[in-house]
């Protein structure tokens, strides 16, 4: 494929020794309606819009300009434009004529098409009547998913939401599941998907039935407008038992391809632009809808919503929660709850809330059936500052039969507590340096909301710090450190053992001892050019450097400073903030963020260089490609 771009920038700059007419003339061919007036210069840009998969050319893609800076002040003062978008021709390609010198951004558009991770926009420099005639600008072809939603009997299921999740972890971060598309079941129970970035997807039909309320009362209610607002007053002063549930309708559970109703178990599917993805067909299985309810003991005033309570199906995968958790139909200011519509499974009630923050009144999906008339106002901070987060956490089993009269007490976090330390050959600053109060240490949640969230403590002029309410999960230690002369960390302690760089395990037991120490020698900087087996670097290039120790590869979002990544600008990179340690670097043509994975850096490491680098080095390179 180098070999075929080569040969037709030889053939473009051919063209335009042998006249620039002809270019100027698909120009205008080409020009979208809205025209500008033409740029004052003589410079040219050119190029090609190719498939990031197949490598061939793209017709009929609008090509613009997104951003500019032009050179000087121009020629003889006369008014210079950004050039007027274009299409290109038959075999993706385009030009730009009578440019006046500046730098450029370039970008390409087209339905069914996004531009390729990374390499969105195309910078482009153009000397004083100069051609570029050899830019490429990659789009990626978007996928299609479609299927058919079947109930257990055979029998379509009509008007379900059928959404596509991605799985993604960027930066080394957990993974989450993001929408991506969505789609309702037609009168045959058929979806389709479109617009879908290439790559592997969770297929789920996740519609829930509306509360399954009595079909009696209903039909009452909505003849009768007064009484549904008497029967929302009731709810709010007794509980969710006002509204009557009928116990022979049944439900689905949010259900993905084929036939599960956990992500952890569902197959995924590999979504191509080549071709679109038929018969990815999801069977879901009906079952009674049971309520599950109870009261949350030990709430303080203004501490609960229907926000601060979730049932989570057990057993599926961190990043599912989000789409599987069920939220309560009803919760009342003194700790009453219930669920409806509960599929018979293992489930976990949690409730995470921070009191003077959650609200105050009744609120919760069966007050969302009067409007916003029947749903209470979430509450404000009750004078002064919200006290520490509570928290519980309780298995709950559900069969065929309503589960009442559970009982979940809140408990507080666990407290942490510590100090900030020098090592190095300075003097520390003194205890009531001004320069300290403005650092802090701070708590990154590993998985996701709702189940943690992340906490920040301020260091005090003594140089010590108190985290409290930090809920039970597993926590990576970030601090945050600009004490003039001391820009590097050194060491995270928990109780003597190091815990730089890793996860640490919080439980309800409070943490004391947690040391944050810093030196005076800066970290390490790594320069360099990239070159490749043709002498020079391609575009789109990217530097990845990552630590060579495997370990850190399990879960990288526990060492986030060792994994870096910089783009290649005239074949040269830079690399800063490196802590001391052994890494591969390896210079790819890929600029996505999805990079961190175990596998995807093995296989990197396979072509990769290994450097060694200590505090203070400022290293010069060169990486081939």
């Amino acid at each position: 494929m180098r070999l075929s771009f080569r040969l037709f920038r030889t053939a473009l700059r051919d063209l335009v020794v042998a006249g620039a007419v002809g270019w100027t003339a698909l120009g205008a061919q080409q020009a979208l309606p809205t025209q500008a007036p033409a740029p004052a210069g003589t410079g040219m840009v050119a190029g090609q819009v190719i498939d990031s998969e197949t490598r061939q050319g793209v017709p009929g893609a609008v090509v613009m300009f997104v951003q500019v800076r032009f050179e000087g002040r121009g020629d003889g003062g006369s008014p210079r434009r950004i050039p007027s978008p274009v299409r290109t021709d038959s075999q993706g390609r385009f030009v730009f004529t009578g440019m006046a010198a500046g730098t450029y951004g370039l970008q390409a558009q087209l339905d069914g098409y996004a531009g390729s991770s990374g390499s969105a926009v195309r910078a482009v420099e153009l000397a004083p009547g100069a051609s570029v005639t050899d830019v490429r600008v990659p789009l990626t072809k978007l996928a299609t998913i479609a299927g058919a939603v079947r109930d257990d009997g055979g029998d379509p299921v009509v008007g379900v939401d059928v959404l596509a999740f991605r799985r993604a972890s960027v930066q080394g971060r957990p993974p989450v599941l993001a929408g991506d598309g969505r789609s309702k079941t037609d009168d045959r129970g058929r979806y389709r998907l479109v617009n879908l970035l290439p790559g592997d997807y969770y297929i789920c039909a996740c519609t829930r039935d509306p509360i399954p309320f009595d079909g009696q009362l209903l039909t009452t209610l909505a003849a009768r407008p007064l009484d549904l607002l008497a029967v929302a007053s009731r709810a709010a002063k007794a509980g969710a038992d006002t509204a009557s549930l009928d116990g022979t309708l049944r439900t689905f559970a949010p259900t993905f391809h084929p036939n599960t109703t956990l992500a952890g178990r569902a197959t995924r599917v590999k979504a191509s632009g080549a071709a679109p993805q038929e018969a990815i067909d999801i069977t879901v299985a009906a079952v009674r809808a049971v309520r599950v309810s109870g009261r949350i003991l030990g709430a303080p005033p203004n501490s609960l919503n229907a926000n601060t309570v979730r049932l989570i199906p057990a057993g599926d995968i961190p990043e599912a929660v989000a789409i599987t958790q069920l939220p309560p139909m009803l919760v009342q200011p003194d700790g009453r709850f219930a669920f409806a519509g509960v599929a018979p499974g293992q489930y976990t009630l949690e409730v995470r809330t921070t009191p003077g923050r959650a609200g105050g009144g009744p609120s919760g999906a069966a007050l969302a059936f009067i409007g916003g008339r029947g749903v209470a106002a979430p509450g404000g901070r009750a004078g002064g500052p919200p006290a520490d987060p509570l928290w519980a956490s309780q298995v709950v089993s559900v069969g065929d039969e309503d589960v009442t009269d559970l009982m979940i007490g809140l408990q507080a976090g666990a407290t942490i507590t510590g100090r900030l330390e020098f090592a190095g050959n300075s003097p520390p600053p003194p205890p009531p340096g001004p320069q300290v109060r403005a650092n802090g240490v701070q708590l990154n949640a590993v998985d996701l909301p709702p189940r943690n969230r992340s906490y920040v403590a301020s260091i005090a002029a003594d140089g010590s710090f108190r985290m409290p309410g930090v809920i039970p999960g597993r926590y990576v230690v970030f601090p945050f450190i600009t004490v003039s002369g001391w820009p590097t960390l050194k060491s995270v302690t928990l109780g003597g053992v190091d815990v730089t760089d890793t996860i640490i395990d919080v439980d309800a037991r409070d943490l004391p001892n947690l040391v944050v120490t810093v030196t005076d020698t800066p970290m390490a900087a790594v320069r360099g050019t990239v070159s490749s087996g043709l002498g020079g670097a391609e575009e789109d290039t990217w530097v990845r450097m990552f630590p060579a120790d495997r370990r850190f590869w399990e879960e990288p979002f526990g060492a986030f400073s060792r994994f870096k990544s910089a783009r290649v600008e005239k074949n040269a990179f830079t690399i800063t903030r490196v802590p001391a340690g052994e890494y591969y670097i390896v210079a790819l043509g890929e600029g996505g963020l999805e990079w961190m994975d175990k596998a995807t850096l093995d296989a990197m490491s396979r072509s990769a260089e290994r450097i060694s680098v200590v505090n203070g080095d400022k290293k010069v390179i060169e990486v081939k490609r």
